[in-house]
Order: structure tokens, then sequence, then C-alpha cells
């Protein structure tokens, strides 16, 4: 059996949220939809205004279609950095810095912090992520238990999951290039 002992910070929330975002195939496409609705409307507008008025408003709205098109995934980018940092703030502050310690053996997941204890079902696993920082089990439910690499045995930690998603069939994906500022 492998135990692990370790404390979480808003960071770790912020980056497992995060992750979990880019990669949602929903979010994904409702970006890529609001990247390409404001700038036809704004193109829209433009070409009634030429039609209507002046070449000048025209342009201006011509400008403004093309800058939300370059420009917005900056924006959305960084607008759910702050979002999501507010709200784990808000909801998940009592957390910050509390020890967790997580058992791992064939048949259970068992986990403790401050405010007691679970054994989860091996089974339940759907996916086990690795990025650069931290590893993210992915369950049925859509929640995820969050591992960061700082301060643990990362190599025996790796060998083990990596078993354990041969054992069980299900993925175990590497992205150790992942960063939020490639996504949006």
């Amino acid at each position: 059996m492998l135990t692990l002992k370790y404390t979480l910070e808003k960071q770790d929330f912020i980056t497992q949220s995060l992750f979990s975002l880019s990669r949602s195939e929903v979010n994904r496409k409702a970006w890529n939809r609001a990247r390409i609705r404001v700038p036809v409307v704004y193109v829209i507008l433009g070409i009634l205004m030429y039609f209507a008025t002046d070449i000048k408003i025209a342009l201006v709205f011509i400008i403004v279609a093309v800058l939300w098109y370059f420009y917005s995934p900056v924006f959305l980018r960084n607008r759910y950095s702050k979002h999501y940092d507010k709200t784990i703030e808000e909801k998940l502050s009592n957390r910050f810095g509390k020890e967790v310690t997580v058992a791992f053996n064939n048949e259970l997941l068992e986990t403790k912090d401050y405010l007691g204890e679970s054994k989860l079902k091996t089974s339940a696993i759907e996916t086990i992520f690795e990025i650069e920082s931290h590893i993210l089990i992915r369950f049925e439910t859509g929640e995820s238990l969050i591992i960061p690499k700082r301060g643990i045995k990362v190599e025996d930690l790796v060998i083990s999951l990596k078993d354990l998603a041969k054992e069980l069939k299900i993925e175990y994906v590497e992205e150790f290039d992942w960063k939020w500022e490639k996504y949006s």
C-alpha cells in the first residue's frame, strides 16, 4: 500500500479547476462560438452602417470585429482565471494548508483530511492525468483528487498509478506541457 501526505494550497485548486475547464468539450465549443459570433454581428452591423450612414462608422465596427476575434481568447482566459481565483478563495479557503493523507491499494483509495475520511473504489476512477505540477485522478462522478507533486516521491506514485491504470484498463494521460495560457 502506498501512502501519501501533503497539503493543498489555493493554486492547487485553481490548477485543477482550469485543467478540467480546458479539457471540457462543452466549454471549448462555447468559447469558439463566442469567438466567432461576436465578430460576425459586428461585421453585419458594419455592413449595415456602410450602406446606411458612413464608412467611418462601418470601419469602426469591422475593426472591433477583428480585435474581438484575436483578443477574445486572452480576455476569456483572464476572466476565467480571475473567476476561479475568487470562487476558490471564497468557497475553499478553509481547506488551504490542511494536511491530506491518501492511501492507495488495489481495491480502494482512502483519503483523510480535516473533514474526515472517505473510501473510494478504484474501479470508479475514470482517468488519471499527470501534468507538470500535479497528478489529477478523475472519477466517474466528475470529481477529481488533486495530488501536488511538490514534497512527495513522484516516481513511486507514478509507477503505482500507471500499474493501476493498466489493471483498471483506464487512460493514464501525460500532459507535461499543459499550461492554462494555451487554452481558450
